[in-house]
């Protein structure tokens, strides 16, 4: 599963939460197995210790591929897209639509060979699509190599467009 650096960034930030805790916790089980001296209570606590400790590591390693995942993201060639919004359309589904309006909503930044689901996920991120949309949802329509319609599907109602530097 490809991740943003936004993705990486957040998941990153949890782990190194969740490492501090397991850590705290770690430490305060060894200062009750230094103060145990049940048999079975230094069982336990070992047990429980040895548990935190197998999840310190998976979460390390968890760490090291996220910042290789990084790395190799920042290794990619990025673009920056403008977004065209179709804030005022007239007509229907069964006579047509007709783009009455638009403005530059903002840019877009993507890897250089994104995807059409690379696109509706940046298009999510920065809300200009709902989050519960799917491919099946929005039509990509590439007209020549430099711009990109958006539609709803269902409809075929313009939404806007993405204008690419090339």
């Amino acid at each position: 599963m490809k991740l943003t650096n936004k993705e990486i960034e957040s998941a990153l930030k949890d782990i190194k939460t969740i490492l501090a805790l397991t850590s705290d916790k770690i430490e305060g089980l060894k200062a009750e197995l230094n103060e145990a001296t049940c048999e079975d209570d230094i069982k336990i606590i070992h047990s429980m210790i040895t548990n935190h400790v197998n999840q310190c590591m998976e979460l390390q390693q968890r760490e090291k591929e996220l910042l290789e995942m990084e790395q190799n993201n920042s290794n990619t060639s990025t673009i920056t897209a403008a977004l065209i919004n179709y804030f005022d359309v007239w007509g229907n589904a069964e006579e047509g639509y007709e783009v009455n309006n638009l403005c530059k909503e903002g840019e877009l930044t993507l890897n250089e060979n994104f995807t059409d689901e690379d696109l509706l996920q940046e298009l999510k991120d920065i809300g200009f699509i709902i989050e519960e949309a799917t491919m099946k949802d929005i039509t990509f329509y590439w007209v020549g190599p430099e711009m990109i319609e958006l539609y709803e599907t269902a409809k075929g109602y313009p939404l806007g467009r993405v204008e690419l530097p090339y």
